[in-house]
C-alpha cells in the first residue's frame, strides 16, 4: 500500500494572526476569508485549498486472498490470518476511513467464470506489514512464502483451494476520512496536536482555540463541517463568558446553514447579523427534551447535563420519601411539587424535570385506570409540579417558553408573571415565568401573606353587585372565579426546592432570605408534620465556586450541610452544590434575633 504525495505548505512559517470583523448588534464576530490573506501564502492556501491535498485524497492498495465463497467464514476466523486482515486494529490508518471498509469484496473484475464462485478477502499491504512493530515478519513474507506454508496444510482438493489474487485499489476522498486524520497530516507539525475537544450545541460546535490554532480556523471549521453529518454551524468563542446574562461573544469559522455560505471566495463577508443569529439559533435535544436557545443568547453548558441529571435525581429521591410517608395515611393526596428556579436560563433543569414529573404522574393514571372495574374514572384537577422560574435575560426566558410549547403543547405566555396552562397540561405543570431581580425574586417567595384583607375587599364588592341585574350576576360568577383564582395564588405553598445556580454571584443573592416571614415557615412546617409529611422546610441548591485541595475537600465541607462536587474549572479550582434547608430559626438569626 503506498500513500505518495508532499505537502504544499510550509511548516516553519504559521503566518501572523488573522483579525475578523465584528458584528455589533448580535456580538458575533465572522471570519472573512479576505482577511486570512497572509504574507505566507501557504496559510491562505491551506484555509482555502485544502480539499485538493493529496496527503488527504490517497489512493491505497491492499493485499487480496481469493477465498470460495463456501469457506468465507473458515478463513476469516483462521487465527494465522488475524493479524494479516485488513481491519482497523490492525492498521490505524483504517480507523479514520468511514464508512468501513468491508473485508469481503466481489470478484466481478475477473472474465474466468469459474472463479467468480470466489470472493475477495482483503489483507494487509506487505509494507504495512513489514513497519509493524507488533508482529514479527521476516523477509520470507515478501515471497509469500506464509501463504505457501498456509495452503500447504489444507484444501487437498484443487477445486476449493484459496488462492492469491490481484491487488485492489482504493481511490479514498477526504469526506471518508475522520476530522481528526485530516487536520493531523495538514497542519504544521509545530502547532500539532490538532484541537480534538468541541463541545456540542445541537447542530453547533463550539470551539476554545489556543492562539496557535487561530491562523487555520478557517481550516479547522471547514473541516468539521465537511466530516459531520450532525454538525452545521462551527463556532469559536471570544473572550469569556461575562455581563449580566453570562454570555460570550462567538467568531463563525464555518457555516452550512447559511445561504451565503456557500457562494464565492467572499461569503463569509457578506453574512448579514440576522442569518448568522439564525445560524446560531439551536435545539438541544437532552433526555428526551427539546431545549431551544440562542448560544449568543443565552448562557449554555452542555457539560452541565451530568449535573443537571443529578440534581433532578436528588429532587425526585425527596419528593419520592415524602410521598411514601403520604401513602400511608389513606385518604390523603400529595401536595404538588414547587420548584423555583432563580437564574432559570433557558429553563433545562425545569424542563427535564416536568417531564420526568409528567411521565411519572401519567403512569400512575394508567394504572390506576386498568385497576378500576368503571372506565368512568376522572383525576383531580390539580397540578403535580409548579415551576416558578425567573432570569435576567428575556431573550433566555422567551426561548424556555418556546421549549414549553414543544414539549408539552403549553401555550406561551407574552406577558410574563402570569400562568401558563394547556388543556392536556393543567392537571399536571403549571409554569410560572417571570424575568426580574433575583433578589427580589427570592425574598417574595416567603413574605407573610395577606390573604384576609384580600378576601375582604373582594367580599365587598360582590355585596355591591347583589341588586344587579341577571347580566351583572352573570358578571359576577366572573369575578368570584377571579377571586378563587387571586386566593389561590396567593396561598401557594413555599417551594420545596429553590435553585440558585450562578456560582459567580449565586450566594451573595442569599440575604434576600431576611425578608422571609418566619412565622409563615414554621405554621407551615407544622401543617405540612400534621398531615404526615415530614417535611422539614424549603431545601436551597446553591452553586458556588470553591478553592481547595483534593485530599482536604472532605475535610473541609465536613458538615450537616450537603456538597457535591460538579466540576473543575481551574487548577485548584471547582464548582460546588450546596444544599440545605432554610429554617426558622435560621431566618430569625438573619434577621437579627440571637436568642
Amino acid at each position: 500500500m503506498t500513500i505518495t504525495s508532499s505537502r504544499y505548505y510550509s511548516t516553519s512559517s504559521l503566518g501572523r494572526q488573522s483579525t475578523s470583523r465584528a458584528i455589533s448588534s448580535s456580538s458575533i464576530l465572522i471570519a472573512d476569508d479576505d482577511e486570512l490573506v497572509d504574507d505566507d501564502d501557504e496559510v491562505y492556501n491551506l484555509n482555502n485549498n485544502w480539499k485538493k491535498s493529496s496527503l488527504i485524497n490517497p489512493t491505497i492498495t491492499l493485499d487480496t486472498l481469493l477465498v470460495p465463497s463456501s469457506q468465507l467464514n473458515k478463513w476469516i476466523s483462521h487465527p494465522e490470518l488475524q493479524h494479516r486482515l485488513a481491519k482497523p486494529d490492525n492498521w490505524d490508518f483504517l480507523k479514520h476511513v468511514h464508512p468501513r471498509i468491508k473485508l469481503i469484496q466481489p470478484n466481478d473484475d475477473d472474465d474466468d467464470s469459474d472463479r467468480k464462485r470466489y470472493k475477495q478477502l482483503l489483507l494487509l499491504p506487505s509494507s504495512v506489514m513489514n513497519q509493524s512493530t507488533n508482529n514479527e515478519t521476516t523477509a520470507e513474507d515478501d515471497d509469500n512464502s506464509w501463504f505457501i506454508d498456509l495452503l500447504s496444510s489444507y484444501n487437498s482438493d484443487h477445486e476449493n483451494k484459496i488462492q492469491l489474487g490481484p491487488p485492489l485499489t482504493m481511490n479514498l476522498s477526504y469526506k471518508q476520512l475522520s476530522y481528526q486524520y485530516i487536520l493531523n497530516n495538514l497542519l504544521p507539525k509545530d502547532i500539532l496536536p490538532a484541537p480534538s475537544s468541541y463541545e456540542q450545541i445541537g447542530h453547533i460546535a463550539h470551539f476554545n482555540l489556543k492562539p496557535k490554532h487561530l491562523p487555520y480556523k478557517k481550516l479547522i471549521g471547514d473541516a468539521l463541517l465537511e466530516t459531520s453529518t450532525s454538525i452545521k454551524t462551527v463556532v469559536n468563542k471570544v473572550g469569556q463568558v461575562n455581563g449580566k446574562y453570562r454570555t460570550y461573544e462567538c467568531e463563525i469559522l464555518a457555516d452550512n446553514l447559511s445561504s451565503s455560505s456557500s457562494s464565492s471566495k467572499s461569503s463569509s463577508s457578506s453574512l448579514s447579523s440576522s442569518n448568522s443569529s439564525d445560524s446560531l439559533e439551536t435545539i438541544v435535544i437532552e433526555d428526551g427534551v427539546s431545549i431551544q436557545l440562542n448560544v449568543a443568547k443565552c448562557y449554555w453548558s452542555t457539560r452541565l447535563s451530568g449535573e443537571r441529571q443529578e440534581l433532578i435525581q436528588d429532587i425526585l429521591r425527596l419528593r419520592s420519601k415524602t410521598k411514601s410517608s403520604i401513602n400511608n395515611n389513606s385518604g390523603q393526596r400529595q401536595r404538588p411539587l414547587v420548584i423555583a428556579d432563580v437564574f432559570c436560563g433557558t429553563g433545562a433543569v425545569c424542563l427535564l424535570l416536568a417531564k420526568k414529573i409528567k411521565d411519572e404522574v401519567q403512569a400512575e393514571q394508567k394504572l390506576k385506570l386498568l385497576q378500576q372495574t368503571t372506565p368512568t374514572t376522572t383525576f383531580q384537577e390539580q397540578p403535580s409540579l409548579t415551576v416558578l422560574a425567573n432570569d435576567w435575560n428575556q431573550i433566555a426566558v422567551d426561548y424556555m417558553t418556546k421549549s414549553m410549547k414543544i414539549n408539552f403543547g403549553m401555550d406561551g405566555n407574552t406577558n410574563l408573571n402570569t400562568n401558563t396552562n394547556s388543556s392536556s397540561s393543567s392537571s399536571m405543570l403549571n409554569f410560572e415565568l417571570s424575568c426580574r431581580d433575583s433578589y427580589d425574586f427570592i425574598s417574595e417567595l416567603g413574605v407573610e401573606q395577606q390573604k384576609k384583607k384580600l378576601k375582604t375587599s373582594i367580599n365587598k364588592r360582590s355585596r355591591k353587585n347583589k341588586s344587579s341585574s341577571k347580566k351583572d350576576t352573570v358578571n359576577k360568577k366572573g369575578e368570584n372565579n377571579k377571586e378563587a383564582e387571586v386566593v389561590a395564588e396567593e396561598e401557594r405553598p413555599l417551594p420545596d426546592h429553590i435553585l440558585m445556580n450562578y456560582p459567580l454571584e449565586g450566594p451573595q443573592f442569599l440575604g434576600s432570605l431576611r425578608w422571609w416571614s418566619w412565622k409563615r415557615l414554621e405554621n407551615e412546617i407544622l401543617s405540612r408534620n400534621n398531615e404526615n409529611e415530614s417535611w422539614i422546610g424549603p431545601r436551597f441548591h446553591v452553586y458556588t465556586f470553591a478553592l481547595y485541595r483534593r485530599n482536604e475537600f472532605n475535610e473541609e465541607f465536613n458538615t450537616t450541610i450537603s456538597t457535591r462536587l460538579v466540576r473543575d474549572v481551574a487548577p485548584g479550582k471547582v464548582v460546588v452544590c450546596v444544599s440545605f434547608y432554610i429554617t426558622p430559626k435560621l431566618i430569625r438569626y438573619m434577621q437579627g434575633d440571637y436568642s
